[in-house]
């Protein structure tokens, strides 16, 4: 995709450079990219992550279950997110040339 001729970059490498290093084995990228686009795409395996896993009820060819949200669930995506925000605001601060040793533990008291 380009806006008044400069290439923005894709979804996936935009998260994988934001999430950690894409060639890296701690990296969450790809996990967060493989459940959240196949959430969004209504893919089953995305999908059984979400089943009550005590409530299906079968007729044999199909099975009917309810989807839940875990805390565990939402803790996830949540960390998930501030770790997205402190990535892009250290980004950000590099690139503009900032100086955050002064307000790093104040705005970023978890350290990675």
């Amino acid at each position: 995709m380009t806006i008044g001729g400069e290439s923005l970059i894709d979804t996936k490498p935009a998260l994988d450079h934001l999430f950690g290093d894409p060639q890296s084995e701690k990296s969450t990228a790809p996990k967060l990219w493989c459940y959240l686009s196949g959430a969004s795409h209504g893919n089953p395996y995305a999908l059984m992550q979400s089943m009550d896993q005590h409530g299906g009820v079968s007729d044999g060819s199909t099975i009917t279950v309810a989807l839940v949200v875990r805390a565990r669930d939402v803790h996830n995506l949540v960390a998930t997110a501030l770790l997205g925000g402190i990535s892009a605001w250290s980004m950000m601060a590099r690139y503009f040339g900032w100086d955050t040793t002064g307000v790093r533990a104040t705005l970023v008291p978890v350290h990675r």
